[in-house]
C-alpha cells in the first residue's frame, strides 16, 4: 500500500499521473487488472516454474493499477466493487 500511497499523495501532486487522476474521479480503473485463477493449485505442476506459484488468484497485470486501488480503497475513495479480467485453467489441456 505504500507505494500507491507514494504514487497518490506524492507523485501525483508534483509530477500529474492521469491513472491515479483517472481513478480518483471515476473510483474504478480505466481498463481492468487481469488475475488468473489458481486457486485448484495447477500451476504448482508448470514445467521449469522458478517456484511453486501460490493457490488463489495471481495478480498477472496491472500492479501500479492495483497498488493505486488499494491505497484508495484503505481511504474509502474506491466503488465497492470494480472490474477484473480473470484468466481461468482450460481443463481440456493435459500438461503445460
Amino acid at each position: 500500500m505504500a507505494h500507491g500511497k507514494f504514487l497518490v499523495e506524492e507523485h501525483h501532486r508534483e509530477w500529474g499521473f492521469d491513472l491515479v487522476q483517472f481513478m480518483i474521479d471515476h473510483g474504478t480503473f480505466p481498463v481492468p487488472p487481469v488475475v488468473m485463477d489458481n486457486k485448484d493449485g495447477h500451476l504448482s505442476f508448470l514445467r521449469g516454474a522458478p517456484r511453486p506459484y501460490p493457490e488463489g488468484y495471481l495478480l498477472i497485470e496491472g500492479h501500479l493499477r492495483f497498488n493505486i486501488a488499494t491505497y484508495l480503497a484503505a481511504q474509502g475513495r474506491l466503488l465497492s466493487q470494480v472490474p477484473f479480467w480473470l484468466m481461468k485453467r482450460n481443463n481440456s489441456l493435459q500438461e503445460f
